[in-house]
């Protein structure tokens, strides 16, 4: 079973709350006889108000593009 969320986002006893009466539906129409995986993942929109701009402004951690030697390499 796969429970998706979108915005806006509350909190985990809301989200707990929302999905509980779907896994006790999906139990009781697929009865699975064990649970081998529970698993968590939050993905995160950064909204950045403008098109050109410095990663560093917006994250500590973030891939840096190497400049251009004169040998265009």
């Amino acid at each position: 079973m796969t429970y998706s969320h979108l915005p806006p986002y509350s909190n985990w006893n809301a989200f707990r709350d929302e999905v509980r009466p779907l896994w006790e539906r999906y139990v009781e129409f697929v009865k699975p006889e064990a649970v081998t995986r529970i698993a968590l993942r939050y993905i995160n929109r950064i909204y950045i108000p403008q098109t050109v701009y410095e990663l560093s402004d917006y994250f500590r951690l973030y891939p840096q593009i190497p400049e251009k030697n004169s040998s265009g390499h």
